[in-house]
């Protein structure tokens, strides 16, 4: 039953396919290290944009332009997000927070921690971890520690921020939450994901 409710959440996810103290864990985690400043960074100022229509995500045409690999590399089979580059190396197709969920699944699912750490998670949390002295690598170990949790979580995002009854709001310059409706009914431990548009695409901050 498990590994059915897995795979539901990766053809789920493939399918819908001012400055701020934030708070993101002195005790290991991605919930209370405090201190950590958002906002002032970023290729551009975006706010969320409105939807379009059933099925359509206007995020492609503001963070698209920004990936200067987009057209880079070969399309990996049954990956459509991922190319692989000349180097051999994967580059991860992440324009939407819908997108960046799909890489948060398959890089925990498969322990791809590499791919996490230096495509998923973005550079904000990486420097609050070594700022206080611990190494960044912490950051991805936590996800994979709590994996089984995030993963109960992203089941409730099955099209990311195009899920019915989510809530999406913009709480700093190129900074959002996407909150799961009614988490605390659900059991869930986690409500809520936050990410920011680095180096041309979305970029994990916060889960909490």
């Amino acid at each position: 039953m498990r590994a059915c409710r897995v795979i539901l959440i990766a053809c789920g996810l493939v399918a819908g396919c001012a400055e701020e103290r934030r708070v993101i864990s002195v005790s290991g985690g991605l919930q209370s290290i405090s201190g950590s400043v958002g906002g002032e960074r970023g290729e551009s100022q975006a706010a969320a944009p409105k939807r379009s229509g059933p099925g359509e995500n206007p995020w492609e045409r503001i963070v698209a332009p920004m990936d200067t690999l987009r057209e880079a590399g070969q399309p990996v089979d049954g990956r459509p997000l991922r190319r692989t580059l000349d180097d051999g190396s994967i580059h991860l197709i992440c324009h939407t927070p819908r997108q960046l969920l799909v890489h948060l699944f398959e890089t925990l699912r498969d322990g791809e921690m590499g791919l996490l750490e230096a495509q998923v998670l973005s550079d904000r949390l990486k420097e609050e971890y070594r700022a206080l002295g611990r190494p960044e690598s912490d950051v991805a170990r936590w996800l994979l520690d709590n994996r089984k949790d995030i993963f109960e979580t992203l089941s409730n995002l099955p099209g990311g921020e195009m899920t019915p009854g989510t809530y999406l709001e913009t709480i700093a310059r190129n900074t959002f939450r996407l909150t799961v409706p009614n988490a605390r009914e659900l059991g869930l431990r986690f409500s809520s994901l936050e990410f920011t548009i680095e180096r041309g695409g979305f970029r994990l901050l916060l889960i909490s």
